[in-house]
């Protein structure tokens, strides 16, 4: 009996020890940061003022020229990298969600900022865990998914 129960024992721990070595990706396991993104955006004459990653391509961040206009850098994991002005800053996005209700008075707050993109358009999306909005480029409310109806 004794010698069973150690062969269960041992076939346990060395199932145990396969699942946690187990290096595959799974998606949603870590933040997509493309390597070098700063060197690119150097490269581009562009400061950082907020990288906004998310668990998939493309990774976002927000980024300035030396005139102060804010633009949304998408880098792809096929290496592209595309620039779209932005209407609000980062700063007015946030200090519209404060005017609208939203509490982002605290730093973890601030990390619930992102900028998506969703059918070849950029939202800004909010969630503080008790109430979440899509704001379209020029800060109004928008549903990403909403289909458009047809005639």
């Amino acid at each position: 009996m004794r010698k069973i129960w150690t062969i269960l024992i041992m076939v346990a721990i060395i199932s145990l020890a396969g699942c946690s070595s187990n290096k595959g990706d799974v998606a949603g396991d870590e933040l997509y940061i493309p390597e070098g993104y700063e060197e690119k955006l150097k490269a581009l004459d562009l400061t950082e003022v907020a990288a906004l990653p998310y668990f998939s391509s493309p990774f976002i961040t927000v980024a300035e020229d030396q005139s102060g206009q804010q633009y949304a850098v998408l880098f792809d994991k096929s290496g592209e990298v595309r620039q779209e002005r932005l209407s609000l800053k980062y700063d007015e996005i946030i200090d519209s969600l404060q005017r609208k209700g939203y509490k982002i008075d605290q730093a973890p707050n601030k990390l619930n900022l992102h900028l998506f993109e969703i059918n070849h358009n950029l939202y800004w999306s909010y969630s503080d865990g008790e109430a979440s909005v899509y704001l379209d480029g020029k800060g109004n409310e928008a549903d990403p998914f909403k289909k458009e109806e047809t005639n």
